[in-house]
């Protein structure tokens, strides 16, 4: 039986498929001669049989020219209908810019080898910076495959490959974001620097006492600034309950509606909750948030706020007190939750408590608060503290921050606005809550902030990874026929394990698939970068790859050779410059040419970098011996 298997593509008539029917339909009826056509020399018995077998065969090959010639007409009808469909999907999928305009546009490339040469009409729209691949640098234009069943499993095995590689070759457009994409969502960023806090900038830094050690802190920044959703509790006494707070407008209040306003997109999936007690310590707040932890704080909570320094027995640096060893078991309990949240200590501070009042100087240090840093700074929390940002404020009668008389205690008609406090320990909501409102948001744009423009101009750098070693570099690797991918030291620790793609039979290939992409600017701007492949060199077994851009980028064709006659085996870099391009295709293949004296042609690549903007490790004074030997031991500062 012959079986014809079709693959959508681009059909471009193979003659080869042809030929491939034809020696089938020949060997599947018997046929025993026909020696120029289809049949080596020497297959057809000796030339005086040759004319009678031929004149009794002639029925039977006529009968198999005339299946020969149904099943190629068949063969290019089946084409003609693939190319008609193969246009009708690249014209759904042209960019439809001006419809009037059909001189306008842009054809995509077709097959693979000529990707390179792919003009780009100057007519044709630019993508944006941001704007994902979809298709991963997917080769288009793949050939119909007609094939006979039988005697056909090496060609189908390549064809299976190949197939692979565009698979992972998707999969790796999709995880490589582009280098020029912002990290937050442009409209969210615009409203977080909108706020305008009540304390003056120089006290708002101050009172960010402590930024902690920052990455779960980022983890929530990054998540409200994309614009996904988040969720956020507190814990802690009368403060965060509300206490003080006559307007309506309390600390908790204000943190949470400036969240929504932030990233209003995901409002509805954005979630508050807290467990206040007034009049209550950590200490008897540790006992119930043990017990009632699921009730009062979400599971998949990303940020706590920890308020208890104005109620807590003051300082004392006895840490073994049962309140100072409840707080942080508190603190180590909300730290244990799934989502590892972050923890933020936010600390009010109580003037009329510490001593002051009237003319009467408050006391800096009476608060719980000194205890609490100390924790902080041993668990690497962030922490936000009044004190610290409006004591100065406070002892001076700035409006708003005065403290010589509590609202609601005040004899004679005082300005509501310029009171710190409603009552003797209560922040006033217009100030007090608003201050502490404000270290919160001051805190989160202090996470956001950007890094500050380049000194050089232009000097910008990738988000992208370009340096892909060791196990890393498996997946650069798209598509290969006769590489492997193999550990050559299994036995050894991680550090000291040699992975590589590995062939040593000439003409086997393996395609890379890389951004060679740059985004320096102004003068720095280049056309292409320097691609490095890593790849060993021994004085033994070793042979020549050859070395060629085949689709998206261009370079200029150059062959790798692993042998050379030092009694070593080390990794050696091999440089060439490509355009640019996010799914850059590079294909190496294995050569029958070889320079090692034992004939060996074993070519063994460990590994892919991009350097930008024509720089070159060689003005650092660094050799890469990239983990073929030395392991972890990856760089070594060159001699002399």
């Amino acid at each position: 039986m012959l079986v014809l298997n079709l693959r959508p593509g681009t059909a471009s008539g193979s003659s080869r498929d042809v030929a491939h029917l034809k020696a089938a339909i020949v060997r599947s009826n018997g046929s025993q001669c026909d020696c120029p056509e289809c049949r080596p020399p020497g297959d057809c018995g000796s030339a005086a049989a040759q004319p009678a077998e031929a004149e009794a065969a002639e029925p039977g090959r006529d009968q198999q020219h005339q299946q020969l010639d149904e099943l190629q007409k068949q063969l290019e009808e089946r084409q003609q209908q693939l190319e008609a469909k193969q246009r009708e999907l690249e014209e759904q999928q042209q960019p439809a810019e001006d419809e009037t305009s059909a001189s306008q546009e842009c054809p995509p490339c077709q097959a693979a080898e000529e990707a390179a040469k792919c003009p780009d009409p100057p007519d044709c729209p630019k993508p944006t910076p941001c704007e994902e691949q979809s298709n991963g640098g997917e080769r288009q234009g793949q050939e119909d495959e007609a094939t006979v069943q039988e005697g056909e499993a090496e060609q189908k095995k390549q064809e299976g490959a190949a197939e692979e590689g565009d698979r992972q070759n998707d999969a790796a457009g999709e995880n490589h974001e582009s280098a020029v994409c912002p990290k937050y969502d442009a409209a969210i960023q615009e409203r977080l620097w909108q706020y305008d806090p009540f304390l003056p900038e120089r006290s708002l830094r101050q009172g960010i006492y402590s930024m902690g050690e920052g990455s779960r802190m980022r983890r929530f920044t990054d998540k409200l600034l994309a614009g996904k959703p988040v969720s956020l509790s507190a814990v802690g006494g009368s403060v965060t309950a509300g206490q003080g707070a006559a307007h309506g407008q309390p600390v908790m209040n204000r943190i949470w509606n400036w969240i929504l306003e932030v990233s209003p997109q995901a409002q509805a999936n954005h979630t508050l909750k807290h467990g206040a007690f007034g009049g209550s310590t950590s200490g008897q707040s540790a006992t119930i948030f043990t017990v009632c932890v699921n009730d009062m704080v979400q599971p998949d909570v990303d940020l706590v706020l920890v308020e208890f320094a104005v109620n807590d027995p003051k300082a004392t640096g006895r840490f073994r007190d049962p309140d100072r060893l409840s707080f942080e078991r508190l603190l180590r309990k909300l730290l244990e939750f799934e989502n590892r949240p972050a923890v933020v200590l936010l600390q009010h501070y109580s003037w009329f408590t510490a001593g002051g009042g009237g003319e009467k100087r408050a006391d800096y240090t009476y608060t719980a608060e000194n205890d609490f840093n100390v924790l902080a700074q041993y668990y690497g929390l962030p922490v936000l503290s009044i004190r610290a940002a409006a004591y100065h404020l406070m002892l001076n009668k700035v409006k708003g921050f005065q403290a010589h008389v509590a609202y609601n205690s005040h004899e004679k008609e005082e300005d509501e606005d310029s009171l710190f406090f409603f009552d003797d320990m209560h922040p006033q909501d217009r100030t007090g809550h608003r201050a502490l409102a404000d270290l919160f948001v001051g805190f989160v744009r202090a996470t956001a902030e950007a890094v500050p423009a380049p000194m050089v101009p232009g000097n910008l750098q990738r988000n992208s990874s370009t340096c892909l070693l060791q196990r890393n570099f498996e997946k650069v690797v798209v598509a290969q026929q006769g590489f492997v991918w193999k550990n050559e030291r299994p036995a050894a620790d991680v550090s000291n394990q040699k992975w590589g793609w590995i062939s040593e039979q000439p003409g086997s290939w393996a395609e890379l698939a890389m951004d060679t992409t740059s985004v320096l600017e102004d003068d720095l701007k280049v056309d292409t970068n320097e691609v490095i492949i890593s790849f060993l060199k021994s004085y033994e077994h070793m042979g020549k790859a050859k070395v060629q851009c085949v689709a998206n980028c261009t370079c200029q064709e150059s062959m790798l050779d692993g042998h050379w006659t030092e009694q070593a085996s080390l990794t050696e870099l091999h440089r060439f410059q490509a355009s640019q391009h996010k799914q850059c295709r590079v294909k190496v293949t294995v050569l029958d040419e070889t320079s090692s004296p034992d004939k060996g042609r074993k070519v063994k690549l460990v590994g892919m970098m991009v350097v930008e903007g024509g720089f070159s490790l060689d003005a650092m004074g660094v050799q890469l011996d990239l983990f073929a030997n030395r392991g972890d031991k990856d760089l070594r500062m060159s001699e002399g």
